[in-house]
């Protein structure tokens, strides 16, 4: 047992192997435990690697624990996050902040991303810019071109291939633009379509005035 009353303790090593290493034998103690008493961080590591990992962290032998577990007393997370990661780099490389990988492809029970949400809140949110993001959806699959996004609040659009093909709206399902078709959010009578050939004209398409009827209307 060793206890630091004042000052700093600092380890400096020249050597090959690690420069701080704990064994513990025990399963009655951590490993390493930090108790931080001052409104400041628990741990703080600096690295300058440019290839190698920050932390690194070899799984447990137990086939049942978690290899990193992160706990918030609910009493004492209120505004605040359980997890927080964000990048301040301006580079245009492509990357990925955030990669979940399962490796061993015969894993076949195995689920890449798993969330549980008991709450009334949402389960997810994508919170990007609003707007044209045909080329790259905020919820992009495969090579990245295809997938949904937000044009304006209210409005999610569907790219295939990198074009806006599909539109969602409380209004309509289909593409509000001129020519394109679309299933229109409303009552359908004789005189009132609500299948439309061409999204410039909402009078003018398919409606029904009663059972096993169809119109026709001009």
């Amino acid at each position: 047992y060793s206890e630091v009353l004042t000052g700093d303790m600092k380890i400096t090593n020249t050597n090959a192997g690690p420069a701080l290493e704990i064994e513990q034998n025990t399963s009655a103690q951590y490993g390493l435990e930090i108790s931080q008493n001052t409104n400041k961080e628990s741990l703080y590591i600096d690295s300058t690697s440019s290839s190698a990992n920050t932390v690194y962290i070899e799984g447990p032998q137990t086939t049942t624990g978690n290899v990193f577990s992160i706990y918030a007393n609910s009493n004492h997370l209120t505004t605040g996050k359980l997890a927080y990661f964000y990048s301040s780099s301006n580079t245009t490389g492509t990357r990925s902040l955030v990669e979940i990988t399962n490796y061993d492809a015969s894993a076949t029970g195995t689920t890449a991303l798993k969330i549980q949400q008991n709450s009334t809140g949402p389960a997810i949110v994508l919170n990007t810019a609003v707007g044209d993001r045909s080329s790259a959806p905020t919820l992009a699959f495969g090579d990245g071109d295809t997938g949904f996004y937000e044009r304006s609040d209210d409005s999610l659009d569907l790219a295939l291939g990198g074009s806006l093909t599909w539109q969602f709206k409380s209004t309509l399902m289909g593409r509000d633009a001129s020519g394109k078709p679309s299933l229109l959010n409303e009552t359908s009578s004789a005189t009132n379509p609500n299948i439309i050939a061409d999204a410039d004209d909402f009078n003018t398409g398919i409606g029904t005035g009663g059972a096993d009827t169809l119109n026709l209307i001009t």
